[in-house]
């Protein structure tokens, strides 16, 4: 038989293992909820790169129809002439979003016809990634006044 003291101990035993996993479990579901803010914060400023891409690749510099200067696949050296840059970060000011409102970019050279041309119009801080983070990116190629094209890749990325 069981004495009262045994069963008292077997269920102070058991309180006390159910108290410990209840905590264990509003724990880790504490936890839980840290990393799935960290992944949505991190989505979004993966998405808002995007987005802010998709302001520079649809901007036209002029307000003219959609040219050979400009559109999605392919950016005016002209327009490029507007960027600005402060803190090492380079912003297009008439662009959404790449104004100083979070997000830099950089161009990078890509074709195999020699030397980079980027530098002739570009400061050098918008030739290399200034920052540690990722961004979003496209490949539109440059095309300068004097009609030439130059294969580039342009990088969108959150300031920090």
């Amino acid at each position: 038989m069981t004495s009262t003291f045994e069963a008292v101990t077997t269920v102070t035993s058991f309180v006390a293992t159910f108290m410990v996993l209840s905590i264990s479990v509003v724990g880790l579901a504490a936890a839980v909820d840290s990393v799935t803010q960290t992944i949505e914060n991190i989505q979004e400023d993966r998405y808002r790169t995007v987005a802010v891409t998709e302001n520079v690749l649809t901007a036209n510099s002029s307000g003219t129809p959609y040219t050979m200067d400009s559109g999605r696949s392919v950016l005016s050296s002209k327009f490029m002439q507007d960027t600005q840059v402060r803190n090492g970060h380079c912003f297009l000011p008439d662009v959404a979003g790449l104004n100083g409102e979070g997000f830099g970019y950089f161009l990078v050279h890509t074709g195999d016809d020699g030397p980079s041309p980027l530098g002739s119009f570009l400061p050098d801080e918008c030739l290399q990634n200034p920052s540690s983070s990722d961004g979003s990116f496209s490949s539109p190629m440059l095309v300068r006044h004097s009609g030439d094209t130059v294969e580039t890749r342009l990088v969108v990325y959150a300031v920090p």
